[in-house]
């Protein structure tokens, strides 16, 4: 089969059980939609600050962001203005990292949480149709 939409998400996560449930939804997405999803995912905040804001700004069609990283800092480093906060989905299990992600101007919050990751599943799954719109 021919895909004829592919979208670039990256995947800000260090968290093996969300990674699993993510591309559950995005390989449902991709079945139901016909897309064709092309990920890159970092577990570190390093990886941020040294591949992922030297990027073009239109690399990526969608960004899914959790707040803390495996390396005790924070994904938010990432240039939310040039990636556009607008292609910016928020999966913070802690509410105070999804305010901070609104207050940056990230319009999509999908709250994540370990004891229903089914319900989050089917949340980002909605939230990821809004964003991407096709």
């Amino acid at each position: 089969m021919n895909k004829l939409n592919k979208l670039n998400i990256l995947i800000l996560e260090d968290d093996t059980l969300t990674l699993s449930v993510i591309y559950s939804a995005l390989d449902e997405l991709a079945e139901e939609r016909d897309i064709e999803f092309k990920t890159m995912q970092f577990s570190s905040y390093l990886h941020v600050e040294g591949v992922v804001n030297k990027l073009i700004s239109d690399t990526f069609d969608l960004v899914l962001l959790d707040r803390d990283c495996i390396d005790g800092k924070s994904f938010h480093i990432i240039d939310f203005k040039k990636f556009g906060v607008d292609k910016m989905i928020s999966i913070s299990s802690n509410p105070e990292w999804n305010e901070n992600a609104l207050r940056e101007g990230v319009a999509h919050v999908v709250q994540k949480d370990f004891r229903n990751m089914n319900a989050f599943k089917i949340t980002l799954k909605e939230a990821v149709n809004e964003v991407i719109k096709i």
